[in-house]
């Protein structure tokens, strides 16, 4: 099994972070917590990070050094694994999806899905050479028509 050295906090162009932990999908733009998914797949058993919730998503406390703020990610994600968020859109429209990210190794990459077709292809993490040090990544805009979207 490979292990991909990266975390994820969360997702700015799409929600207001009090949103997403209100059931029903989250209103777009805006931004959310990436640990506030919907649904998931998770290839290990149980939270290694053990916070937050208690299921097979691995979530962890963090710190980001530049913000100084205490916070929850993602981590320990394997190949495959994947967190589904509902969305809404009342407006068509394009969309850059900005990440928080961390990772201390080269040539990982993540990649978003809208109603199960990848719209953004890879994108690239860079080496952020400490799991404290985070880095935001962008992907290129993505058309979205009004209405509501399941988001991976």
């Amino acid at each position: 099994m490979v292990v991909v050295a990266l975390s994820l906090n969360f997702i700015s162009g799409l929600v207001d972070s009090d949103a997403a932990a209100a059931p029903g999908p989250v209103a777009l733009p805006g931004s959310f917590e990436v640990e506030d998914y919907t649904s998931f797949y998770d290839t290990t058993r149980g939270n290694s990070g053990r916070a937050y919730r208690n299921d097979n998503v691995d979530i962890q406390r963090c710190y980001d050094i530049a913000t100084r703020a205490a916070c929850y990610s993602v981590g320990w994600v394997t190949p495959g694994e994947w967190l589904g968020y509902e969305v809404t859109d009342a407006n068509s429209g394009a969309f850059s999806f900005s990440t928080r990210v961390t990772s201390t190794a080269n040539r990982q990459t993540f990649h978003f899905e809208v109603d199960g077709v990848n719209v953004t292809g890879p994108i690239q993490v860079p080496n952020t050479r400490s799991m404290l040090r985070w880095a935001d990544v962008n992907s290129n805009p993505v058309k979205l028509l009004a209405g509501n979207h399941s988001l991976r």
